[in-house]
């Protein structure tokens, strides 16, 4: 990669220089010409011409710099002015230094953006994101609040050109709902509830997860304050709780290994971009691999053991730190749902693979509540903190999720595009590299019903089989059955059996309606402009963690075809 020219002494330049409509002309084609290389896979011919652009910057002085403050004055200009050419152009280096790990260099160069067009919302969530994950969330707030307080772009006596529209007008709706949301559930980690009504008003939003709920959330319980359950909850399946010791030291070893970040699991499976995908073994059958070994073994957990006759399975990464968390949801089975049929496992479990190994109870937990889908309550939750090795069982009807503990230092790629931001995909991973710390959980659904047999199954679809291993399929090689560790029919002694702390009081909070709208909401600390009457949530963080009315869980389930 070229070496970074110093753009400190070139914005100050710039301010000062005057350039010609012919320059902005030239620049743009320089841009355009970098973008071409990026999207070819050329990134560091990219990022040198993107950095040549910001030194043909300051060239020219003969005519005086649009102020960019004024958006409305520069909406029907032919060309971007310099300055906000440069601003994405350096948008764009610090993504390239995203993918390349180089942290601080990206940091300088989304700073440097933001310096040049202070109103560059992807700039913003670029760096609003890069700081959170280091760790830096008072930062990341302070940023996230900004590009969220960003005025709306459009006029109606005025029609833009088609450049405005495609840079400013656009991504800036995308970003401020972004940094919007990102705003809302940061203010709910770190517990400042109060100063978050002002971001849920924008998007219409009427319930959230309690307060009490996120207390217990960033309230991980000490090792030695879990309060054990009688042994006699062994095999209750109608029970939440957590198994320590449920897993063999042999077999999580196994499962730890098979599922490392260095695994060809992720890569071969397309983890990262395939979406939801799942494994069925038949219990009828001698467990082929580890997994299939460990749905046995847990089996007797589930109070129902002889009834069970399936069992599906799915397993998760999430970098502790970084992650949103995941959304509510049912456990269900998607083409039972196509057919009009509602089926769930008789019992759900969650074994926690792995955590950080320096804070054991740290990552995110899982959330369940006992709200079933034709329940429009709840009035009670189990938030269980992760702990290396142990089980969470609970009933398979139970509406559950992930709900993010405070933000910790990880790393991640970056966008950088020019029309609009890449949002942050929670399931994006860097997989096979030096990794921050990662949270990887194995799902088991246990069914007394035969599932798989209602619709018509695919490789890496729902309820799928696992694949035979070849040269380009080798991960289910890596999950064999260590050896000396034997299949039980009733739960190990070893097992101990834990309560999982509970919040007993509706974890559901309603909001109450402002007669003046977000006019009668404290936003003096917020600034969010009144431009923005309603915001859509952005699909990739409809978690349910805020929600309109609490049946849209039961009619997200009628939606799946």
């Amino acid at each position: 990669m070229t070496e970074t020219v110093n753009l400190e002494e070139l914005r100050s330049g710039l301010v000062s220089c005057r350039a010609t409509s012919g320059v902005a002309e030239h620049l743009l084609h320089q841009f355009a010409a970098a973008q071409e290389l990026e999207s070819l896979g050329s990134i560091e011919e990219a990022v040198e011409r993107y950095t040549l652009l910001v030194a043909d910057a300051c060239k020219d002085r003969e005519k005086e710099v649009a102020a960019l403050a004024h958006e409305k004055k520069i909406a029907t200009l032919a060309t971007p002015p310099p300055p906000l050419i440069v601003s994405m152009a350096l948008n764009s280096i610090g993504g390239s230094h995203l993918d390349a790990r180089e942290h601080e260099e990206a940091r300088a160069a989304f700073r440097q953006s933001i310096e040049w067009w202070p109103a560059n919302g992807m700039a913003q969530t670029n760096l609003a994101d890069l700081e959170r994950e280091r760790g830096s969330y008072e930062r990341a707030i302070e940023l996230y609040k900004s590009a969220a307080a960003l005025p709306k772009s459009e006029w109606p006596d005025v029609v833009p050109s088609q450049w405005f529209s495609e840079w400013i007008t656009a991504p800036r709706k995308e970003c401020v709902a972004l940094a919007t949301y990102m705003s809302l559930l940061l203010l709910h980690q770190t517990l400042a509830f109060d100063e978050a009504l002002p971001y849920m008003a924008k998007f219409g939003v009427r319930w959230r997860l309690s307060p009490a709920v996120w207390r217990a959330v960033s309230t991980p319980p000490h090792p030695e304050a879990a309060l054990p359950l009688p042994r006699a909850s062994a095999a209750d399946g109608t029970m939440v709780r957590r198994v320590a010791g449920a897993i063999p030291d042999p077999l999580l070893s196994a499962l730890q290994q098979g599922f490392s970040l260095s695994s060809p699991f992720w890569a071969e499976t397309d983890y990262a971009d395939r979406g939801y995908f799942s494994f069925w073994y038949d219990v009828a059958e001698s467990p082929r691999n580890a997994v299939e070994f460990l749905c046995r073994h847990l089996r007797p957990f589930t109070g129902v053991g002889d009834e069970v006759v399936g069992c599906e399975w799915w397993v998760h990464t999430r970098a502790e730190g970084r992650s949103i968390g995941h959304q509510m949801h049912f456990d269900t089975e998607e083409g039972s749902l196509a057919s009009g049929q509602l089926l769930h496992p008789v019992v759900s479990s969650v074994s926690y693979l792995r955590t950080s190994a320096d804070h054991l109870f740290g990552s995110d937990p899982t959330v369940v509540l006992n709200q079933r889908v034709d329940d429009d309550s709840a009035d009670r939750a189990w938030v269980s903190h992760p702990r290396q090795g142990s089980v969470l069982f609970f009933p398979g009807n139970l509406l559950h999720c992930v709900c993010p503990a405070k933000p910790r230092a990880a790393r991640s790629k970056r966008s950088r595009a020019a029309t609009s931001p890449r949002l942050l995909d929670d399931s994006e991973q860097d997989f096979g590299v030096a990794p921050q710390p990662h949270r990887v959980t194995l799902m088991i659904g246990f069914w007394t019903t035969d599932v798989r047999a209602s619709s018509r199954r695919t490789m890496y679809g729902a309820c799928g089989p696992v694949p035979r291993p070849t040269r380009g399929c080798s991960w289910p090689a890596r999950l064999s059955i260590p050896e000396g560790v034997n299949q039980q029919e009733e739960p190990p002694h070893t097992a101990k059996f834990f309560q999982v702390p509970t919040v007993s009081s509706n974890p559901w909070e309603r909001v109450p309606d402002m007669p003046g709208g977000i006019s009668s909401l404290p936003l003096a600390k917020s600034n969010l402009s009144e431009e923005w009457a309603t915001l859509t949530l952005p699909e990739s963080r409809k978690h349910g963690f805020f929600v309109s009315e609490l049946s849209e869980f039961r009619e997200a389930l009628r939606k799946v075809d």
